[in-house]
């Protein structure tokens, strides 16, 4: 019969990747709603269908709602499906508020969904906090159960590789997975080494931290920081209102189905202005051309790519606008003033007078807290040991004069995480490893990562750089600097023939070298480190695809260990 689906907000990117609400409608959804305390109006409709994540909070409203619903509508069905596993806390939960017998309780792995050809999210928002402050680890075992699944389908991944401690724990639980799978005479265990994946390198986020607090400089990286994407997309507004009509707010889908935003969106955001410029004289080029067609089957085929170029041509226009709101940031004082520092912090020294006077200046504004803290943890990541004690205590107390007494909790959370840590407590600093990494480059070099950066290379690519190609063989000074256990992982594949064959073909296919590598990121990672990977691609001819648990910026990353009020 007829049923509402109410939607986790954080899944709703997620479902209409792998499905759209036509399908949905096939199958008798009616209405869509996004979960939110408060009754629901599902009118006649006879079922409702859950989809949320397993927090108790989320319990509590749902339960709400069946009480609701069943005073008013007897007979109504009501089904939970907890994404990506139920728990017993959260049936407890449901027991306690008395509603776990009025609803069928399920799970649904939407545990790997591909937001591009070379983008895979694992759907683990938030994991780093889970990790790193609250202690949950169970989001492992999620990925784990995840990259099993891909294991499954094709094959074992010959070399596990990893720098983290939690990427440790990751690589260890697929090896145990399997072993367990294997054990049990399970089908499906991947007996066979993969010939799709030469192996699989896990950068745990807690590794290189500094990377995501950098403003990113590629203009899908640039959309992320001014306008922020949200499941796959941005909503045209607030700075991008007066081209988008009496401030109305205007979403448009980014992925590579936009022609315009395929070209663009790994681009360092100097060149796009001339390259957007070019393909709008190309675009009016070829509209000109119909003055040309004569015959009747030059009009035809004229008419025939009418359609395709009015929708190129909405495509460069919303680029435009979005060029432009970006470049009316990037022109000004403030953001030249943040990038210097930026600069000069990885380039290993420490800030000048007028630089400190421009931070001072900001807590003085009450700026964007997300803004400060940015700032704040790259000078404390960077400098490590040389952060001055005096310079710390003063703003720490400025943090919580300008914001708010709670962020003394938001202040305590950065520091049990590793982002802004008192210098008594500071270990090495990115410095450490930034010539034997060769993080920083020439601006111009174009053919180099750093080129996402202007100039600066994420560590987290270098390392994958290093780790790809031998393991960690020749990298221990460096993997000593850096925080975390390393993996250095051999899968053989489990026959009843002699080990023999089994390891012949293992390192046949690692010298043979398979098509793609998968780079996991264990707490997520940012638009430009997937660009720096897709140049990569592009210069070796070797594919890197990325599975990460959630895509990123430096507000996405502190958000979660900011101590907001009720």
């Amino acid at each position: 019969g007829s049923k509402a689906l109410v939607l986790d907000k954080d899944l709703s990117g997620a479902l209409s990747a792998v499905v759209d609400f036509g399908v949905l409608k096939e199958h008798g959804v009616e209405k869509i709603f996004l979960l939110e305390t408060g009754p629901l109006n599902t009118g006649e409709l006879k079922g409702v269908i859950y989809l949320v994540q397993p927090h108790v909070r989320k319990m509590k409203i749902i339960a709400e709602q069946i009480r609701a619903g069943t005073q008013s509508e007897a007979g109504r069905e009501h089904s939970l499906q907890l994404v990506p596993r139920r728990t017993l806390l959260c049936e407890r939960v449901l027991e306690e508020e008395g509603v776990l017998g009025d609803i069928v309780l399920g799970e649904y792995s939407m545990d790997a969904v591909p937001l591009e050809d070379d983008v895979v999210s694992l759907e683990q928002p938030g994991l780093f906090k889970q990790l790193y402050l609250d202690g949950d680890f169970s989001g492992i075992q999620y990925v784990a159960r995840a990259l099993m699944r891909l294991q499954g389908l094709y094959g074992l991944f010959p070399r596990i590789v990893g720098k983290g401690d939690f990427a440790h724990v990751l690589a260890h639980s697929l090896t145990r997975m399997r072993y367990e799978l294997s054990s049990s005479g399970a089908a499906g265990d991947g007996a066979a080494i993969s010939s799709t994946f030469d192996s699989v390198v896990i950068i745990d986020r807690a590794v290189d931290l500094a990377t995501p607090l950098l403003t990113q400089l590629t203009y899908e990286g640039l959309v992320s920081e001014v306008f922020g994407i949200n499941n796959g997309a941005v909503a045209l507004g607030g700075e991008g209102a007066e081209a988008s009509g009496a401030g109305r707010r205007k979403r448009i889908q980014l992925n590579s189905s936009d022609v315009v935003y395929n070209e663009i969106r790994d681009m360092n955001f100097g060149g796009v202005g001339s390259l957007l410029s070019q393909m709008t004289r190309q675009l009016q080029s070829t509209y000109e051309s119909r003055h040309k067609a004569k015959t009747v089957q030059e009009i035809r085929s004229f008419v025939g790519r009418l359609g395709g170029l009015q929708a190129e041509h909405h495509l460069l226009k919303a680029h435009v606008t979005l060029a432009e709101a970006i470049l009316q940031r990037t022109r000004s004082d403030d953001f030249a003033t943040l990038l210097d520092i930026e600069q000069t912090l990885v380039g290993g020294s420490d800030l000048s007078r007028e630089q400190l006077a421009y931070v001072d200046r900001l807590f003085a504004l009450a700026d964007p807290l997300a803004h400060v803290l940015r700032v704040l943890c790259l000078y404390s990541l960077w400098r490590g040991p040389a952060f001055k004690q005096k310079t710390y205590d003063a703003w720490y107390d400025e943090i919580v004069a300008a914001f708010g007494h709670r962020h003394t909790i938001t202040l305590s959370n950065l520091c049990r995480v590793g982002l802004l840590t008192p210098p008594s407590a500071a270990k090495s600093s990115p410095p450490a490893t930034a010539r034997p990494l060769n993080l920083l480059t020439g601006e111009d070099d174009a053919d180099d990562v750093s080129y996402v950066y202007s100039g600066y290379a994420p560590i987290s690519v270098r390392l994958l750089q290093c780790g790809v190609k031998s393991g960690w063989n020749g990298w221990d000074d460096v993997l000593a600097e850096l925080p975390g256990m390393t993996v250095d992982l051999t899968q053989v594949p489990q026959d009843s023939g002699s080990g023999a064959t089994s390891s012949d073909e293992m390192v046949r296919r690692l010298g043979e070298k398979a098509p793609a590598t998968l780079v996991v990121f264990l707490g997520g990672s940012t638009s430009t480190e997937v660009a720096a990977l897709r140049r990569l691609s592009q210069q070796h001819g070797h594919r890197y695809v990325v599975a990460t648990t959630q895509m990123l910026n430096g507000n996405a990353l502190l958000d979660p260990l900011i101590q907001h009020s009720n």
